[in-house]
C-alpha cells in the first residue's frame, strides 16, 4: 500500500483518532464556563452613541484603491507554478 495514494484516508483516520482520544483523556472540559466582562454604556433612559470619524476619498485615491484591488484580484486568479 503506497501511503501517498491514501493521504486523505490517513488524515481522516488521524483526525478521528485525535477526536476520540481527546474525548476520553482527562483535561480541559470543552463546556467549561468562560468569564465574560460586560460593559454597558447605555442606560434604560439613554441610548449609547458611537461616533465614527471618516472622510470621503478623492477621485485620485479612489482610482488608486480600485487599481490595487484589481491587481490583487488578477494576482489571485493567475495560476502559480
Amino acid at each position: 500500500m503506497n501511503i501517498l495514494h491514501n493521504v486523505e484516508a490517513v488524515i481522516a483516520l488521524v483526525a478521528a483518532l485525535a477526536v476520540g482520544v481527546s474525548a476520553v483523556l482527562p483535561g480541559a472540559v470543552a463546556d467549561a464556563p468562560v468569564q465574560v466582562r460586560e460593559i454597558s454604556v447605555a442606560t434604560p433612559t439613554q441610548v449609547a452613541v458611537v461616533k465614527v470619524a471618516a472622510r470621503r476619498l478623492s477621485a485620485v485615491e479612489k482610482m488608486r484603491s480600485l487599481e490595487n484591488e484589481r491587481a490583487l484580484a488578477r494576482a489571485a486568479a493567475t495560476p502559480r507554478g
